[in-house]
């Protein structure tokens, strides 16, 4: 899956991209390919704990912010903009991580 998000992020855009888009981009569309074959993915540590947070993740709307706020570390060409540009939306992901129960 993930080289099918990868794949599909290099073809041409009408408009150029930053590495913070494309690398959020790949991994919003591969959460959002996790969630959707959920079902076969229900055994194991990771089919318990990732992909059930994943689903419901995608479920709620926030893979793009998550993504970027994941990714930030990474200090990549755009995150700071998207994120400064994007603050409600990072501040609703926050909502939903504390109701998830993450720390």
């Amino acid at each position: 899956m993930l080289s099918l998000a990868v794949a599909g992020n290099q073809l041409k855009d009408a408009a150029p991209k930053s590495d913070a888009e494309r690398a959020a981009d790949v991994f919003a569309l591969f959460m959002s390919m996790l969630a959707e074959k959920a079902g076969d993915y229900k055994r194991g540590f990771i089919g318990k704990t990732y992909i059930p947070f994943y689903v419901e993740l995608v479920k709620a709307g926030h893979a793009t912010p998550f993504a970027y706020v994941t990714l930030a570390p990474l200090k990549m060409t755009g995150t700071n903009e998207w994120l400064a540009g994007h603050r409600a939306e990072v501040a609703a992901l926050e909502q939903w991580l504390r109701a998830y129960g993450v720390k």
